[in-house]
């Protein structure tokens, strides 16, 4: 025997059928249409920013077209863009995402930051012409770099392009800030400073698959002791001295072709007797285009 559920349920059944309904909101309006697009690479809230940008530009020039404008909102957690309204200008809106939609490549970047001896105090090494793209394998490997040459740093990133990364590595070295005599001997006061060197770069790459590259180095280290400020004096007579700071930066835009490597940036400095013979620091940078899952 069927049994018929009491009055008071079926009130209550409607009753929450009725508070869902309010939460999703009322159904569209004749001709107009809700869709959810989900994106394969490009970041949803990037590619809405671009759509609200031209829509935003063309209302301003054909007000007439208002009636047909596109309500875009982007979702991170699902990196989906939702679209209402005309089903027209939705359509074309879902093509617009369809171009800005191309899957992101990976791209490896090394960085080699080198101390190369050079020929004249002040001049920097100057590459052969057909040297400066040289493939990465061969330009960048310590064998090859002139003899003599120190390599420094030598970093490697990969990232996604026009995604920043940022690589940091050093230390914090200690050195003698001053130096007082007591009783039972002399006693130094230390410091303790941050040294070593920060890697920034975004890349992107072109349809050729060259890639256009900002990079930013950083690197400090501290210079040899003879050469640092005196700040304090033994009691035979000696100075005591504290060791400056070598700062060498560069920031810079280039593009490389996939697989190549370009001197980004050098700079040279006259001999000094605790450093030996006169050189110059460049930056060598090699990308490398990766297929998805960076193989």
């Amino acid at each position: 025997m069927s049994r018929s559920l009491p009055s008071a349920a079926v009130v209550l059944f409607f009753l929450a059928g009725a508070a869902v309904a309010r939460e999703a909101g009322p159904p569209a309006a004749p001709g107009h249409v809700r869709a959810v697009v989900r994106l394969k690479g490009a970041p949803a809230t990037d590619a809405a920013n671009t759509l609200l940008q031209l829509l935003g530009q063309e209302r301003k020039a054909a007000p007439a077209d208002a009636a047909r404008s596109v309500v875009i909102v982007p979702d991170a957690v699902s990196n989906s863009i939702v679209l209402g309204g005309p089903s027209e200008a939705v359509a074309d809106v879902r093509k617009l995402i369809e171009e800005l939609d191309r899957p992101a490549m990976m791209v490896q970047i090394e960085v080699v930051l080198a101390d190369v001896p050079v020929d004249k105090p002040g001049a920097g090494p100057e590459p052969a012409k057909d040297e400066k793209t040289k493939p990465a394998a061969k330009m960048v490997r310590a064998g090859d770099l002139p003899q003599g040459a120190e390599v420094l740093v030598r970093a490697q990133l990969t990232t996604l392009e026009n995604s920043p990364a940022r690589l940091q590595m050093g230390s914090r070295e200690p050195r003698i800030t001053g130096s007082t005599a007591s009783p039972r001997g002399r006693v130094n006061s230390l410091d303790f400073e941050n040294v070593g060197t920060v890697l920034a770069l975004t890349p992107r790459v072109g349809p050729d698959r060259s890639v256009t590259l900002e990079i930013e180095v950083e690197d400090s280290r501290l210079g040899p002791r003879e050469e640092g400020a005196a700040v304090a004096a033994t009691p035979e007579g000696e100075s005591v001295h504290t060791p400056g700071t070598d700062v060498f930066s560069a920031k810079a835009t280039v593009r490389i072709p996939d697989g190549h490597s370009a001197l980004v940036g050098g700079m040279s400095r006259p001999a000094k007797p605790a450093r030996g013979e006169a050189k110059a620091r460049v930056i060598l940078v090699s990308p490398r285009v990766l297929a998805v899952g960076g193989k």
